[in-house]
């Protein structure tokens, strides 16, 4: 990876940049004194660290609008949002500023505004890299995927951290000669996912799933995925108990009207959940595990739709917001 740019969303440490959360506070509430994990072994591979990139407030949001930064734009349209919160990093890659960014994905904080400015949007298994260095660490769901256009397994293998060892891991970059070499591949899809999302996306998605059924032979297996809507209360159960854990003892001691207001209401949920909730997040976390688990057996992958509508303008979510509040 000599010579390669790469950005790094602003909730990476990197030194020697103040590492801010999407804040105009945190930077020196929490100095930034050594490289994360992920970032380390980028810079060991030999890769140029181009700079930090804009995120939504403290990753509490998923359109990257800023009160502090100002608002991350998509290149496709700059009237439009990038999606957040990893936003900068995907607009980045986007514009062609670097082939690749790190960015962090607790619910979709890569893959959203990946799918918005049409970059790919990589999310490791959990576990597979280390989240040291990180300012809002979930202790479940925060990962450093990369965001690029091509060679996400070249660049999964170059960030990959033993947090057992320490080790530089062994490269074993498989030899691809052809996708076609892939068959009888199963993609389960669920009607739900599809059905909440507007009519050009499922369009849009189900045209793909045509197109990769005609050019490769990859069958759609329709499945149900139980308990979809406990699946989601318990995964904000889960991602707003750990992000305030992780800021808490930053926050207690700040003016509240330093924090943008979105951002504070979600705050304020967050703190409000108990540690009973925590658990039975926790309980269902596990039943969708087993969920899951039982899809695979029948597919060897999930498809649905990353984002149920449109890049949206800037100006509608701000009146939207202004209007409900």
């Amino acid at each position: 990876m000599d010579g390669v740019l790469v950005a790094v969303k602003d909730e990476i440490d990197c030194l020697p940049y103040q590492t801010t959360g999407g804040t105009r506070w945190l930077g020196k509430a929490r100095p930034c004194v050594a490289d994360a994990a992920c970032v380390a072994q980028l810079r060991a591979c030999g890769a140029i660290l181009a700079g930090k990139t804009n995120m939504h407030e403290l990753g509490a949001g998923t359109s990257g609008i800023n009160p502090h930064h100002g608002s991350t734009r998509n290149p496709y349209d700059t009237g439009r949002v990038s999606g957040g919160s990893s936003g900068g990093s995907a607009a980045a890659v986007c514009a062609g500023l670097c082939p690749v960014a790190l960015g962090a994905d607790g619910g979709g904080s890569v893959r959203m505004p990946a799918a918005l400015c049409g970059v790919v949007g990589f999310k490791p298994t959990v576990g597979r890299l280390s989240n040291s260095g990180f300012v809002t660490i979930k202790l479940y769901l925060d990962h450093a995927p990369s965001m690029k256009p091509k060679c996400i397994c070249f660049m999964y293998t170059m960030i990959e951290w033993h947090t057992d060892t320490g080790s530089t891991p062994q490269l074993n970059l498989p030899l691809l000669t052809s996708t076609r070499s892939m068959a009888n591949i199963g993609l389960a899809r669920s009607a739900k996912w599809f059905d909440d999302c507007s009519e050009d996306i499922r369009s849009c998605c189900d045209k793909a799933l045509q197109i990769l059924r005609a050019q490769y032979g990859w069958e759609a297996l329709e499945v149900t995925v139980p308990e979809v809507e406990e699946m989601r209360l318990a995964h904000y159960v889960t991602m707003g108990s750990e992000c305030s854990a992780s800021v808490a003892k930053y926050v207690e001691k700040l003016n509240k009207s330093e924090i943008g207001w979105d951002v504070r209401i979600a705050l304020s949920a967050y703190g409000s959940f108990s540690s009973k909730a925590y658990l039975n997040s926790q309980r269902i976390r596990s039943r969708q595990m087993y969920f899951h688990q039982k899809i695979f057996e029948m597919a060897d992958a999930i498809v649905t739709p990353m984002t149920g509508w449109v890049t949206p303008y800037i100006y509608t979510i701000i009146k939207a917001k202004e209007n409900k509040w």
